[in-house]
């Protein structure tokens, strides 16, 4: 049944790239910008851009995916009733959304700063952990062990970038 799972995990992922589509398209705005006040030297802008990136990326992601996590069977039911059993699949790749969109920040956040190395790290590890859970998790639980691996491996990550921002703090120079 490894077809039908790819084409149920391929559904709920559709769900979940429309839930990232807003962060995932005002990003290279905010990536601009804080660029611009770190090249500038301007901490204050720099944070303050940082701060409402993260807030915009929240808002505009998670009440979309509470509504998603409440009608997920309605919202299935749009491709027909093959995918009625891909409810728990959706609802885990609706809940990893939030950690793609803070991920997405914090590594423009690493770029905007210089640190592109750092943030290839980070996406090796994302790649890493994609591929460890992967194997664990898809072969017993297929397409929802498909989605728990996205979970996993985006939160992973995304916590991971978090403490690294809080352990190496930016280091915006003064003009």
């Amino acid at each position: 049944n490894g077809y039908a799972a790819v084409a149920l995990f391929n559904v709920a992922d559709r769900f979940r790239q429309i839930l990232v589509f807003l962060p995932s398209t005002l990003s290279p705005i905010a990536l601009s910008y804080l660029s611009s006040f770190h090249g500038q030297g301007d901490s204050g802008g720099f944070r303050i851009v940082l701060k409402w990136n993260i807030i915009a990326s929240i808002a505009f992601v998670l009440p979309p995916t509470a509504l998603l996590l409440l009608f997920a069977p309605e919202a299935l039911s749009l491709y027909g009733r093959d995918y009625a059993g891909g409810t728990t699949t959706l609802m885990i790749l609706a809940g990893s959304s939030i950690f793609v969109a803070l991920n997405n920040v914090l590594g423009q956040t690493l770029v905007s700063t210089g640190r592109i190395w750092w943030r290839f790290g980070f996406d090796v590890m994302l790649a890493g952990v994609l591929i460890c859970c992967g194997y664990l998790l898809v072969p017993a639980l297929m397409s929802e062990g498909l989605a728990h691996t996205h979970f996993i491996a985006y939160g992973v990550v995304t916590v991971g970038l978090a403490f690294f921002l809080r352990w190496r703090p930016l280091k915006i120079p003064v003009s």
